[in-house]
């Protein structure tokens, strides 16, 4: 059984197509980009950054000595250097 077409069911059609359609080539909002560190404020939290540095000592026979190997005293003047920290002349040595 075929239902009659009247004008008025044609044109709520032709008018939701057209909705459709509009909706469809509308641009969108545009995408931004966030961190959640700019958006958020933890209670207790500082701006300042932490370093970490490891330096194993006391294991007899498997490190190196700073007198034998210079490699550990430049890698800790070179960090403190880094860092803005400026040690009094005779320490490194």
């Amino acid at each position: 059984m075929q239902t009659a077409r009247t004008p008025h069911t044609l044109y709520a059609k032709a008018l939701a197509s057209a909705l459709c359609a509009l909706a469809l080539l509308a641009p969108g909002a545009p995408a931004r980009a966030m961190v959640i560190r700019d958006l958020t404020s933890v209670q207790g939290v500082r701006v300042n950054q932490l370093v970490g540095y490891g330096l194993v000592v006391g294991l007899s026979g498997t490190g190196d000595q700073a007198t034998q190997v210079p490699f550990t005293t430049q890698s800790l003047l070179n960090m403190f250097q880094r860092l803005g920290i400026n040690l009094p002349p005779g320490v490194a040595s």
